[in-house]
Formats: C-alpha cells, structure tokens, sequence
C-alpha cells in the first residue's frame, strides 16, 4: 500500500513538474504561431501551426503548403491583412518544411538543433498549437513508441516520408498540423503531422534537414534573400460624383413649375365642382324625400281627424 501511494506521489509531481511554466518555455511559447497560406487564383487554403526558428524563417508541415499561395501570420478569421510572400520552401521528406519569409522580422525564436536525439518511448512531450484554429492551446503528454505505418493510400498521397512514425499519446485536430514538438528536456524535436489513418493517430517524424537546407533557410548558405513584401490589398472608396451641370435654363424651369402650378389647380377645382354636384345631388333627393314625408303625414293627419 505504501509503495504505491509513493508511486502515485511520485507522478503527481513529476507531471506537475512538467508543467510547471519555465523561462525556456516562455521563450518557445512566444516563437509558436498561428499561419494561414492561401492561393485565391485556385481557391485552396491551409490553417496550419509554426514555429519561427530564426528572424525570417518558420518550420511548419510540409503538407500544409499550398502552390503559390500568400502567407498570414496569428489571424484565424476574415478579412486576412498583411500577406507575406514566401520566397522558398526548403522539405525533408520527412513532413517538415522550412518556409522563408523576408518580409517579417520574428523578435522571438528557438534554436533548431540538427543534432538532437528524437523523441524516445516514453519521453515527455509538449506543444502549442491551434486545434480548429482556436489559436495558442498548449498541451503535453508522452511517446506510446515508434510505428512503421502500413501502406495506405490516403497517406502516401499527403505525406512524403522514410521513416517510422514516432506516436504521441495526446490526440490531433486539423490547425494543429506544424506545431513545434518539444521534449522533455525542451529541444526542439519535429512538427506535429496530421497523423495516419486519415488522422487518427498523432504523431511526428524525426528531423532529417541536412546543415546545408538549415543554412542556406537561415541566410548563412551560398545567397540571401531581401524583404520583399507584397503590396496590401487596398479597397478603394469612390468620392461623391460632383453635381451635374443644369441641362435646363432658369427660366424654362420657372415656366415648368407655374405650368405644374396651374396644373394642380385646375385638377382641384375639377374636384371641387364634382364634390359640390354630388353634394347637391345629395340635399336634393333629402329634401325631396322630406316634403313627401311631410305631405304624407299630412294626409295621414287628415284621414283621422275625418274619422
């Protein structure tokens, strides 16, 4: 009995240990990022997860790219502003891909070592990412093992990868596909891919970047690349159209309004006079009526004083 509540104690802390905030952690929460690419020419679009890995450089999933498509940085809804061009895509095959963007400057970054060990069996993991593109959810669980995924052609059409796929115990939801994968120990170990199965299990493959694809991505290859950005879309508002010149004199519009003047008074007397006609018409049948109702009376009057 005391063996095991020792066990339960001891991974109560060691989890709230691992969750517990650190200034390395604050580092690498600010470096993860919301991104959208969309191509309006084809109508295709991805909301996906980032990491900035240095001042103009994001590693995200590879099979969150879209051809020819403008980039969004932290905006999960319409109307989309600031597009940024990305001027190169560098792969691993392996679902990473580094995109550089110019035309951004990242304040805060992490350090991609291309030396650190995978994610092992077992190991502590932790991410933030945008399940549903509900921006800036941190999660962490454990690595349940290392699978080699069985030939499925809903993957092998998405996913250009050559090794066994390491799987995550905590779940996956589209937006989170590009989410910096961290150990326990904090290196930075891959991206979280959509998974296998069509997506029902989550996982990460390992980072295969050679030096020369991290170098020439960070601006220390053979060339750089200057900032260039894309020219905002701008809604231009139409001033109001300036009054018309008059197309009629003055005076033919004084002649126009006593013309309507005479008009509307002509129409009312006409009113008038068929109102007094019926009117006329209507006191002469009551007066007739009361004169036969008086002669009438009369007779009756007389007809019983005879009697």
């Amino acid at each position: 009995m005391r063996n095991a509540i020792r066990a339960a104690l001891l991974l109560f802390t060691s989890v709230s240990l691992f969750s517990q905030t650190t200034p390395l952690k604050t580092e690498q929460h600010k470096a993860a990022h919301t991104i959208i690419m969309t191509n309006r020419a084809t109508g295709q679009g991805a909301g996906c997860s980032a990491t900035a890995i240095s001042e103009h450089v994001l590693l995200t999933a590879k099979h969150c790219d879209i051809a020819g498509g403008l980039l969004y940085l932290d905006q999960t809804a319409a109307p989309l502003v600031h597009p940024l061009k990305i001027s190169d895509k560098i792969m691993d095959h392996q679902d990473h891909m580094l995109l550089v963007v110019p035309g951004v400057t990242f304040k805060n970054f992490v350090h991609l070592d291309l030396s650190a060990k995978p994610l092992q069996s077992g190991e502590h993991y932790y991410l933030w990412g945008n399940p549903a593109l509900i921006a800036d959810q941190y999660r962490e669980g454990y690595v349940t093992g290392t699978v080699t995924p069985a030939a499925d052609s809903s993957d092998s059409e998405e996913l250009d990868v050559i090794s066994p796929f390491v799987m995550l115990s905590g779940p996956v939801v589209g937006g989170d596909s590009g989410s910096g994968i961290y150990g326990g120990d904090g290196r930075l170990c891959g991206v979280l891919t959509y998974g296998i199965y069509g997506g029902a299990f989550a996982g990460v493959y390992p980072i295969t970047f050679t030096p020369d694809q991290l170098a020439q991505a960070l601006g220390i290859g053979t060339f750089v690349y200057e900032p260039e950005v894309v020219p905002p879309t701008v809604v231009v508002i139409a001033a109001p159209a300036a009054a018309a010149a008059p197309i009629i004199s003055p005076l033919v519009g004084a002649l126009l309004v006593v013309a309507l003047f005479i008009y509307i008074c002509t129409a009312m007397l006409s009113t008038l006079r068929r109102v007094a006609s019926v009117l006329h018409s209507v006191f002469t049948n009551i007066g007739r009526a009361a004169l036969r109702i008086v002669r009438i009376t009369a007779v009756i009057y007389a007809t019983i004083k005879d009697i």
